[in-house]
């Protein structure tokens, strides 16, 4: 079978004649080959699974000159259509891009073609000659070239660890490339544009237990500070978790002396300490309307039968016996919110406010917990409020709590340009395309609110398109 992309069938036809060949080969008896075949077939496989993602850059690439996310499925990046379009996860739908926009053909501001800003590494993932884990080991080799280095010696030095990488796993190209890297700062001479590059600090998605983990790299200005403010709260005896000190105070003896924990359990506990003090001293004032505090939303039957789950406006989860700590330590201030079904009891400004208030806000995270944008992840912190009834005339929508809703900024530009509509229905808000797009999502938002989708019964009308 023939798979080149003729002009009478163009890409469809090469992609159906593709799948076509891929059916067929699945329907293959495998176990009458010989071992050796096995090999070669396992071969031939990872060669076009290697080659596969040149040809998505391409049209990738394609696609960003001729429209927009917004255009093609009212989403307000290409990582958010990309993953909307093909159900990828959020991370996996940055890296395609990012990929497509380092390997992928470039335009000039005159219009002139460009080849990908990794030449070398292109032409070998066309080749089907390396895998995707390789070339994000190349990218990353592009993202920490330190500054001043010639542009000439750069390509050189990609277009041969394109070529090594052929020949080499990528966890071998990685040490091949920090040598690289080294040869070109032997002396570690690194110019204060190097270290702000490389600065940052990542906490890792929550685990099953709830624990975080933390990485990252400081500036020695940062790792300074950091020493000089835990250098006494992180000493044995200081904020014990069982007999907490206040920060600044001194310890006893016999604090010292019943001190067990590692010395990266004092820094924890040390650290958590003096943000906590931070918080408490109100000097960060306050962030979209609200004290910067920690807003928990936490469900009154958890509370009562001391089990289960909170949300914080970071989009955070804290088990509920820590929810009842900060509350017996005098850290927490109750509020409580009443619905009846899915709709809140209404906090109403009509048309005279346009900015929501705090009680609105804190009523919309009980209400939403997050961006209500289906497949959103934005938490509450960092959303914006807006009207499901535009403020401005003619359309004249109130200031009233069963008229608002949760999203991010780069969303409310979205619903701004009429893609959607966004209304409060029975089991919350819902957003209803206003014209044909790629996405396959319901129409609601479950990410911060998961019990509602794991106890309906009638989830049937959700799983279709919306």
């Amino acid at each position: 079978m023939n798979l080149g992309c003729t002009a009478d069938a163009g890409v469809p036809g090469a992609c159906g004649d593709l799948l076509e060949a891929l059916s067929g080969l699945s329907a293959c008896d495998v176990g009458a080959l010989s071992p050796r075949e096995m090999v070669a077939a396992l071969e031939s496989l990872q060669r076009v699974r290697n080659a596969l993602p040149a040809v998505e850059h391409r049209l990738l690439a394609a696609l960003q000159r001729q429209s927009t996310p917004a255009e093609l499925g009212d989403a307000p990046t290409w990582a958010v259509w990309l993953r909307d379009l093909l159900l990828l996860s959020s991370a996996e739908a940055r890296r395609r891009v990012d990929h497509a926009t380092a390997l992928g053909p470039r335009t000039s501001l005159t219009g002139q073609p460009l080849g990908p800003e990794l030449p070398a590494t292109a032409a070998a993932q066309a080749d089907g000659l390396i895998t995707e884990a390789h070339v994000a080991v190349m990218a990353d080799f592009a993202a920490r070239i330190p500054d001043g280095v010639d542009p000439q010696e750069v390509a050189e030095a990609e277009a041969n660890l394109a070529e090594l990488a052929a020949a080499f796993t990528p966890e071998e190209l990685r040490t091949l490339v920090a040598k690289q890297l080294y040869c070109w700062n032997q002396d570690g001479q690194f110019s204060d544009a190097d270290r702000a590059t490389k600065r940052g600090i990542v906490i890792g998605r929550q685990g099953a237990d709830g624990m975080s983990r933390l990485a990252g790299w400081l500036t020695p200005a940062m790792r300074a500070t950091w020493e000089a403010a835990l250098k006494k709260e992180a000493a044995p005896g200081h904020n014990l978790p069982e007999n907490p000190t206040a920060v600044g105070s001194e310890t006893t003896e016999d604090q010292i002396t019943a001190d067990k924990r590692t010395p990266a359990q004092r820094h924890h506990d040390g650290l958590q300490a003096l943000l906590s003090a931070f918080l408490a001293s109100d000097v960060l004032g306050t962030h979209r309307g609200l004290p910067v505090k920690l807003i928990i939303r936490a469900d009154v039957a958890d509370l009562e039968a001391r089990a289960g789950h909170a949300l914080t406006s970071s989009g955070s989860m804290l088990p509920i016996c820590d929810v009842i700590a900060l509350l017996d330590a005098k850290q927490a201030q109750p509020y409580l919110a009443i619905f009846h079904g899915a709709k809140s009891l209404q906090l109403n400004e009509g048309r005279s406010k346009r900015i929501a208030t705090a009680a609105q806000r804190l009523m919309l995270f009980a209400r939403d917990g997050g961006s209500t944008r289906p497949g959103s992840t934005t938490p509450f912190d960092h959303c914006e409020v807006n009207h499901n009834i535009k403020w401005a005339a003619p359309h004249n929508g109130p200031t009233d709590i069963d008229k608002l809703s949760l999203m991010s900024g780069p969303d409310n530009r979205l619903l701004d340009k009429g893609g959607y509509t966004v209304t409060l229905g029975t089991r919350g808000i819902e957003w209803r395309p206003s014209r044909r797009n790629t996405r396959r999502r319901p129409p609601r938002n479950y990410y911060f609110n998961p019990h509602h989708i794991l106890k309906r019964t009638d989830a049937a009308d959700d799983t279709d398109p919306p």
